[in-house]
C-alpha cells in the first residue's frame, strides 16, 4: 500500500509541477493579413499610409487580446494585382515601414528598390525583412489595441506618365498566447 501512495504522490507531483510551467499552456497559431495599396500617380514618387487594426482584421488576435505573449512576423509577400501599364516600370527605391498609429517611431520593415512592376503581376514575391522593423511590428501587434501604421514609399523610374496599379502585401505571422493568464 505504501508503494502505491508513493507512486500516486509522484504522479501527482509531476502533474502539479508540469501545470506550473506556463509555457506548457501556451497556444501557438499562425495567421495572415493582407494590405492593399492603390497607386495612381503621374509623378515619379508615391507615398501612402494605412492604419491596421489587427483586432478588427484578424479574429485570432481579437479572440486572445491581452493574453497574447508574442507576435512574430514570418514572411511578407508583395504582388501587383492590377497593372494597366505596358511600360517597363521599376521601383528605383522604395520601402515599407511600420510606426505607431500617430506616425511616430518609424522603423523599416523591408526595402523595395529594384523591383520591376511587370515581374510582380500575379506573382507573389517574398521580401527580405529588416529585424528592427519586424520586432517593432511584433510589439505593436501583440499589445492592445493591436494597431499600427504602415507606410509605403516608392520612387519609380518613370515620370509624367500615368501609372496605375494595386500593390498587395501579404503578411504571415505567428502568435503565442496563454489563455490562462
Amino acid at each position: 500500500m505504501k508503494k502505491y501512495r508513493i507512486a500516486l504522490f509522484t504522479v501527482f507531483a509531476l502533474f502539479f509541477f508540469a501545470a506550473c510551467d506556463e509555457d506548457l499552456l501556451d497556444v501557438e497559431e499562425s495567421f495572415s493579413f493582407t494590405v492593399e495599396v492603390d497607386v495612381i500617380t503621374d509623378e515619379s514618387q508615391f507615398s501612402a499610409t494605412e492604419v491596421i487594426n489587427l483586432s478588427d482584421d484578424v479574429s485570432l488576435i481579437d479572440r486572445y487580446g491581452n493574453l497574447i505573449k508574442e507576435v512574430s512576423l514570418d514572411h511578407i509577400f508583395v504582388e501587383i494585382t492590377d497593372y494597366d501599364g505596358d511600360i517597363d516600370v521599376t521601383l528605383i527605391t522604395g520601402s515599407l515601414s511600420v510606426m505607431n498609429v500617430d506616425g511616430s517611431s518609424p522603423q523599416l520593415i523591408t526595402n523595395l528598390g529594384g523591383l520591376n512592376l511587370q515581374d510582380l503581376v500575379n506573382n507573389p514575391t517574398e521580401l527580405e525583412l529588416n529585424a528592427a522593423g519586424v520586432e517593432f511590428l511584433g510589439e505593436l501587434a501583440k499589445t492592445p489595441p493591436h494597431s499600427f501604421m504602415l507606410e509605403y514609399d516608392v520612387e519609380l523610374n518613370e515620370e509624367d506618365v500615368p501609372i496605375m496599379f494595386t500593390v498587395e502585401f501579404e503578411f504571415t505571422a505567428t502568435m503565442v498566447a496563454n489563455p490562462l493568464n
